[in-house]
């Protein structure tokens, strides 16, 4: 698979072309000039205390600035959502002299004038943008708009900052008691919503439970500690040498769960991975999942950002009826087995309209022979079918 490639958008490559400044946008619908623009709604997102701003881009959508958060060796990434038609103004730190607008299959025409390109959206596209020969790109994940967003407070909402879970939102103390209860609560009385306000929640393992959805909202970060000693020890990869957990995972034969929003789980895996476990453990390092739908039926997803998984980032095991769409997963360029999306043993999967980022695997579908990592895993063996990538 290749380092940069998008899921169901299929990017044909970074490509860049000359800078002109007598370019026009009107290749294709997604950024279509000459189509009646309607004015676009735009959804900002503050960017959470634990990240710091690219040094390289700054990124306008129409007169907002919108944040690019600094990340990784070769690239940077914003987020933000919208409806109508939007005009995308990427800054770098240098004249543009060429760039690349991907996916290729759009047709996105750009305009470059010193160091701002500018281009135009009318649909919800995942792009990456690549200027001249840097090195780092800029993944500008342009989402739809939230049509859906729950209250933050009132009947059947359960939010996490409030009596009685009082979760610290400012990333200094362990949050994971306090939202796991809430969880439980919601599945207690028969479901509710699980209401996860923006700021910085570090966390232990959660398990998801039947009936329940759990809502990060834009600016929400559930970060890892980086401690493999906080967390539950679920399986064993020995082809890294390590033990590992699923960081947040469903609860085996549940039913019924979304995990929704625009807010982001961060595993603080590669860290985590690179760190010897102290004693008594086996002075090696430890791995994390960030999200396993582990047997269970009517899953969906919808619109989070994954990052920094210390090994496969979304795996989806022996389950069913399983919804996957408006996925931003970000992983590390040069760390092997950091996988996206695993789907293993499962049936009735789609995977529609996401972006992956990896070293390894950005989507793939697996069958286990029930040894190794896979011994003590939940749920009957099944066969894989009917799942798909649009």
């Amino acid at each position: 698979m290749s380092l940069l490639a998008v899921l169901a958008l299929l990017f044909a490559g970074f490509l860049p072309r000359a800078a002109d400044a007598n370019e026009s946008a009107d290749a294709a619908p997604a950024s279509s000039a000459e189509a009646v623009a309607v004015p676009a709604t735009i959804q900002n997102y503050p960017m959470p205390s634990i990240y710091t701003a690219s040094s390289i881009y700054s990124l306008k959508a129409d007169s907002q600035e919108v944040p690019v958060i600094s990340y990784k060796d070769d690239y940077d990434y914003a987020q933000f959502s919208f409806a109508g038609t939007v005009s995308i103004e990427v800054t770098a730190d240098v004249p543009i002299t060429s760039f690349s607008i991907s996916p290729m299959a759009k047709n996105i025409e750009g305009t470059a004038s010193g160091n701002k390109l500018t281009f135009t959206l009318s649909s919800s596209t995942y792009v990456i943008v690549k200027i001249n020969d840097l090195k780092k790109k800029i993944v500008i994940a342009a989402d739809p708009l939230e049509t859906d967003i729950p209250p933050s407070s009132g009947a059947g909402i359960y939010n996490v900052t409030q009596a009685p879970y009082n979760a610290d939102k400012t990333g200094t103390l362990m949050a994971s008691g306090a939202i796991q209860q809430a969880i439980d609560d919601a599945n207690q009385a028969g479901g509710g919503i699980v209401f996860v306000p923006a700021g910085v929640y570090k966390s232990g393992n959660l398990t998801l439970k039947s009936n329940v959805t759990f809502y990060l909202a834009g600016g929400a970060v559930i970060v890892g500690t980086g401690k493999g000693e906080d967390y539950a020890i679920d399986f064993r990869k020995d082809s890294r040498n390590a033990d590992g957990t699923y960081f947040i995972r469903t609860a085996v034969n549940s039913s019924n769960i979304t995990i929704r929003g625009r807010g982001t789980i961060d595993g603080n895996g590669i860290a985590m991975r690179e760190r010897i476990m102290p004693a008594p453990n086996k002075s090696e390092g430890f791995l994390n999942n960030l999200l396993v739908p582990l047997a269970t039926t009517n899953f969906t997803f919808d619109g989070l950002i994954l990052r920094d998984a210390g090994f496969w980032s979304f795996m989806v095991v022996r389950s069913d009826h399983v919804t996957i769409k408006n996925l931003k997963g970000f992983q590390d360029l040069y760390k092997i087995e950091d996988d996206v999306i695993d789907i293993n043993e499962s049936q009735h999967v789609l995977v529609k309209h996401a972006v992956a980022i990896s070293d390894d695997d950005n989507y793939s579908t697996k069958t286990w022979l029930q040894t190794g990592m896979s011994k003590r895993v939940a749920g009957r063996a099944r066969a894989f079918g009917r799942c798909r990538i649009r």
